[in-house]
């Protein structure tokens, strides 16, 4: 029976900087960012779930216009946004939140209107609008104002949306706030509401991408803390946020990384191994053993693959002799190993050799879907 072609996600994400897991309705963007999911509308004569675009800029305008006439007011307008986003589609909220974005920067006055909408603010669709009008505003995300309001709510007892809404605000300070960080980690570590949980990791995950001076402090952190979590999702996520860093891991968290290399999770287990693959310096040596340790016990045959690449990564310039001691520890990897070894005679950017890599496995009709867990 012929293998599946050695799944993607596992060796391309974190090179072409895509989003494992993420919860319903989200996609990579901005830190924090994500977008809302309402039902689409359809309207005669138009691309099923949008209302033609003139609609919609003359009803947005018609909302801001009435403010302009009688002078800003933010409580008014997302008044008025709670009804619109009702009718318009996930499409179309980019149109609405370009026109708030426009006014919170002519208006900055405005922005303590703005944060008390929010906190009296119930709907999920406007909270995730004020959270994303906040986060792209720079005056706003150098304002203390708005940090000390925004840990305020996400430490606080109540909506959950709006405490994760305040997370993804977070997640874009200009400078990091010492009560925000501390907040922010005891909601991964203690928080009930998993969709809270999940978007304090994404505000951390933010942080360090965005402050790479502490990345790795808050990479040993979030670690640590996976170590507690025990829905496996959320756990994923925590390490997913790890293995994303631009910078590879030091010591002390491929350590902590290598751990989960025995998670009760195949994702989880994948997405650690993603992140030893990024260890450079003195942390490459100890994560190439972790890895190769972790392919030869690995039991599902597609994670196992999938682990070579990082390991081939790990390795650098030992991958040749490390590959020949998984080759005679696990037969059944030995054709992979065999396509790594030439390949790595010629290329050795981790994402060409893995794109050489499947064009060999689709000329030897390996097809996504077979069976692969088969010895």
């Amino acid at each position: 029976m012929k293998r599946a072609l050695l799944a993607l996600p596992l060796a391309l994400a974190l090179l072409a900087g895509a989003v494992l897991l993420a919860r319903s309705g989200d996609e990579p963007g901005k830190a924090g960012e994500k977008k809302a999911v309402r039902a689409p509308r359809k309207g005669p004569g138009e691309a099923p779930g949008r209302a033609p675009q003139s609609v919609v800029e003359e009803q947005l305008a018609k909302i801001f216009e009435s403010s302009a006439r009688e002078g800003p007011d933010s409580r008014a307008i997302v008044d008025r946004l709670r009804k619109a986003l009702a009718e318009l589609s996930e499409e179309d909220t980019l149109l609405a939140k370009a026109r708030l974005a426009k006014f919170l920067e002519e208006n900055p006055a405005e922005r303590g209107g703005l944060l008390s909408a929010f906190e009296a603010e119930s709907d999920p669709d406007v909270l995730l609008l004020l959270a994303q009008t906040f986060g792209g505003d720079a005056a706003s995300m150098a304002d203390p104002a708005v940090a000390e309001a925004m840990t305020r709510i996400a430490g606080s007892e109540g909506l959950a949306e709006r405490r994760g809404a305040a997370c993804l605000v977070l997640a874009n300070l200009a400078d990091l706030d010492e009560r925000a960080v501390n907040t922010v980690f005891r909601l991964v570590r203690d928080e009930a509401h998993g969709g809270v949980r999940i978007d304090a990791i994404g505000a951390i995950a933010g942080w360090m991408q965005r402050f790479p001076e502490s990345a790795a402090a808050f990479s040993r952190q979030l670690v640590g803390t996976a170590r507690g979590i025990a829905d496996p999702e959320i756990r994923g996520h925590a390490i997913q946020a790890v293995a994303l860093l631009d910078r590879g891991p030091d010591a002390d968290t491929v350590f902590g990384l290598a751990g989960f290399l025995k998670d009760g999770s195949e994702q989880n287990r994948a997405l650690a191994a993603m992140g030893l693959g990024a260890a450079t310096g003195d942390a490459r040596a100890s994560a190439a053993k972790s890895l190769e340790g972790a392919v030869l016990t690995e039991s599902r045959e597609d994670t196992q693959r999938g682990m070579l690449i990082h390991l081939v990564r790990a390795a650098g310039p030992d991958a040749a002799e490390t590959l020949a001691r998984v080759a005679a520890g696990s037969p059944r990897l030995a054709a992979d190993v065999k396509d790594f070894l030439e390949i790595l005679q010629t290329e050795r950017e981790p994402l060409r050799v893995w794109e050489l890599k499947q064009q060999r496995d689709l000329a030897r009709g390996e097809v996504p879907g077979a069976d692969e867990h088969s010895d």
